[in-house]
């Protein structure tokens, strides 16, 4: 992988195209995941292939050419979102399905959505790439550019204001 990364750093575009089509796949599931719109992922994936190949020679590392073309996706992703003023949408499949009927359960994930919009964009982007995206916190941590400790306390933290805007929200329908 290192000696594609090379070549395409000189300008080879099928090197490039070869990394890239390696990890399609990959890239519009994290996109999907992070825009929950088909069409908006696909945009995003080809908005971030494009931004990684005008700037591959920025690259330092050949060898975290995977972590950082994420990177730029999950950076493009979040500035389609600011400029189309959306919020991170919740798959629906992520929250677990219990005893309740389907109006709860979408209740719940609307009431989910609501108060994930309301945390600022930084700790939703950790929780949502740590609990909807499964990434680990070093990976979390490598692609915001923090400490995995600033990583830690940004999930403790928003979990917490999650958990009690939540029960706000429980304690007013009752």
């Amino acid at each position: 992988m290192e000696r594609l990364v090379k070549k395409a750093q000189k300008g080879n575009w099928q090197a490039f195209l070869q990394l890239t089509l390696d990890r399609k796949d990959m890239l519009y599931h994290k996109a999907l995941t992070l825009m929950q719109n088909e069409h908006d992922a696909a945009d995003a994936v080809e908005e971030a292939i494009l931004k990684a190949y005008g700037s591959i020679q920025a690259l330092r590392e050949p060898r975290y050419f995977h972590t950082w073309l994420t990177r730029i996706l999950i950076h493009t992703c979040l500035d389609i979102q600011r400029k189309a003023k959306k919020t991170i949408y919740l798959e629906p499949e992520l929250l677990e399905r219990g005893s309740c009927s389907p109006q709860e359960d979408l209740a719940d994930k609307l009431d989910l959505q609501e108060q994930m919009a309301k945390l600022d964009e930084d700790t939703r982007t950790i929780l949502t790439l740590r609990y909807f995206a499964d990434y680990k916190l070093d990976e979390i941590a490598e692609i915001a550019g923090i400490p995995v400790g600033t990583v830690k306390s940004r999930i403790y933290y928003g979990l917490k204001k999650l958990k009690k805007s939540m029960e706000g929200v429980s304690s007013r329908e009752m």
